[in-house]
């Protein structure tokens, strides 16, 4: 079932709106100011709605996510700050269609913005100084922007004290999102004595949510997909996250049989079976066809269910090797699935 976010960003981003609906942006950021789960829940949401065809819901996802950016915390701007994200907003500014130029104008906007206003933030959320700066040195044009309201401005009634300096450190080596709820108690004595193990699990779960997210945006982009009037395959970003879930798949099957939590193992496998089945939908797309929906744990009969002999390193080692960058994991990371698939030939 949908979340209490996914159903106020996708009322908030309706087709259907003359204009944003600011009182409704404003519930959405009270919810990521004051709900555990506010700040991923909100952007995995933002996220499919970036993806959507219709230049307008995108333009209403770009103005909500500028809104909470501007009026929440650290614990949503570390969810913005991520490669997975910029990057998907790095693409919206190249279109070029005439009805997407506004589209076109907002994300570089952002980009500019939130490059200048984040500078000083370098240590602990780089990637969006880095991009923007990249851009630059491509002499990209950016808008001409008056500054009439600071970058970000957070509600003092909602304070960031309660973030750590081992969760701040943690943002800025990896790079991802993170959610900040105390650790329950039952798992104190176990991170107090096994703390580098416990890094990795934690680091674990965040990449395998940010497959899943990447999973569930592609299976809504190919369930929109007409093979009749579209070719799936010039869809830029339904390639590149394909192309990604293919070269990490090796990766999820390889940890089944190498972590003892069960919890875990159960989520790598749901995991897999959701990249078998947008994997087997994009083939068919590809092919011309429209795909046969599939009760959710039928697996399609050519999918790997194992992991193969000479697979890649997996995602988090459990030895005493440092944990890799988390950059390195991503599924919409086009380096990483070009350098797999060359390992794979």
């Amino acid at each position: 079932p949908p979340t209490p976010e996914q159903e106020m960003v996708e009322k908030a981003t309706s087709e259907l709106l003359i204009s944003s609906d600011w009182g409704l942006n404003m519930e959405i950021c009270d919810r990521i100011q004051n709900h555990p789960d506010g700040p991923s829940n909100t952007m995995k949401a933002i996220r499919k709605r970036l993806a959507n065809k219709n230049p307008k819901v995108v333009l209403l996802a770009l103005t909500l996510l500028e809104a909470c950016v501007k009026n929440c915390s650290m614990r949503f701007h570390v969810c913005v700050g991520t490669r997975e994200v910029m990057e998907q907003i790095v693409r919206l500014s190249q279109l070029n269609k005439q009805s997407e130029l506004a589209v076109k104008d907002k994300a570089l906007e952002l980009i500019q913005d939130w490059g200048e206003g984040f500078k000083g933030q370098r240590h602990q959320l780089p990637v969006f100084y880095e991009i923007y700066r990249l851009m630059r040195e491509q002499n990209i044009r950016f808008p001409q922007v008056e500054a009439t309201a600071p970058i970000f401005t957070p509600p003092p009634k909602i304070p960031d004290d309660n973030l750590t300096r081992e969760q701040l450190e943690a943002i800025s080596n990896h790079h991802q999102p993170h959610e900040y709820a105390p650790a329950p108690r039952a798992r104190e004595h176990h991170q107090q004595h096994h703390p580098q193990r416990q890094l990795k699990t934690d680091k674990l779960r965040k990449d395998l949510e940010l497959i899943k997210t990447n999973t569930e945006i592609l299976s809504d982009i190919l369930a929109s997909c007409d093979p009749t009037k579209e070719d799936i395959r010039r869809n830029d970003l339904a390639v590149e996250l394909v192309e990604g879930s293919r070269a990490m798949q090796p990766r999820v099957l390889s940890l089944v049989g190498e972590i003892q939590d069960g919890e875990l193992v159960e989520e790598l496998l749901l995991l897999n079976d959701g990249i078998n089945r947008v994997l087997a939908d994009f083939d068919t797309l590809a092919a011309g066809a429209k795909p046969t929906p599939r009760s959710i744990t039928e697996t399609p009969s050519n999918a790997p269910t194992s992991a193969p002999t000479n697979n890649d390193a997996p995602l988090v080692s459990f030895d005493d090797s440092p944990v890799p960058p988390a950059e390195h994991m991503a599924i919409a990371s086009s380096e990483s699935a070009t350098a797999s698939s060359a390992h794979a030939a």
